[in-house]
């Protein structure tokens, strides 16, 4: 009987302490749908996303200065809050609001800033 109450005890232990980033995923997030804007700064362009019910974004970063463009993805939290990379660390940190974001972006050491609308 000792050995099911400590087991009770470790296994209620064990569930308290998970993590409550579960009680921000998303299952119809309000942010859905197709977003898009540009960047500016020591780069240039645009950017063109698309976020889903569950509160995923991929998309695609394609710069100005070059033919060159790259994928883009993260995630949007239930409350705006965004947290997007590529490959290359062009990183968006920033906040949704209901029909568009303005806000920073880095790459290396470099930085600048960006205008999202929702289309």
């Amino acid at each position: 009987m000792k050995y099911f109450s400590y087991l009770f005890i470790s296994l209620f232990i064990f569930i308290s302490c998970i993590s409550d980033e579960n009680s921000e995923l998303q299952t119809d997030s309000r942010f859905q749908r197709n977003w898009g804007g540009s960047f500016s700064g020591y780069y240039s362009g645009n950017l063109s996303l698309v976020i889903d019910k569950t509160g995923n974004i991929e998309g695609n970063v394609f710069y100005s200065t070059s033919s060159e463009n790259e994928k883009i993805s993260g995630y949007v939290f239930a409350n705006g809050r965004i947290d997007l990379n590529t490959r290359s660390n062009f990183i968006i940190h920033g906040i949704l609001n209901s029909n568009n974001s303005t806000g920073e972006w880095s790459k290396n050491n470099n930085k600048g800033n960006y205008t999202l609308n929702k289309y």
